[in-house]
């Protein structure tokens, strides 16, 4: 990196990634069978909710990023 702005494109891109990843990874949560004691569907809502939670900060953080790429 040479610059400041290169930096900031590529942390959005890193950012973008993470969304990207973590969305998939809620989609595939449906995949993953339940057994007979909840205990599967209890750790797949707490997944759900800990990706929806990495998200909602990736977006936050990228939404920063893009207002300092703004200023730049």
């Amino acid at each position: 990196f040479r610059d400041a702005r290169s930096i900031l494109e590529f942390a959005a891109s890193m950012e973008n990634d993470v969304v990207r990843n973590y969305t998939k990874r809620i989609a595939e949560l449906a995949d993953i069978a339940d057994d007979s004691t909840g205990q599967i569907a209890a750790d797949k809502k707490w997944l759900e909710i800990f990706l929806e939670e990495q998200i909602k900060d990736s977006r936050e953080d990228l939404d920063h990023i893009r207002q300092l790429l703004a200023g730049a």
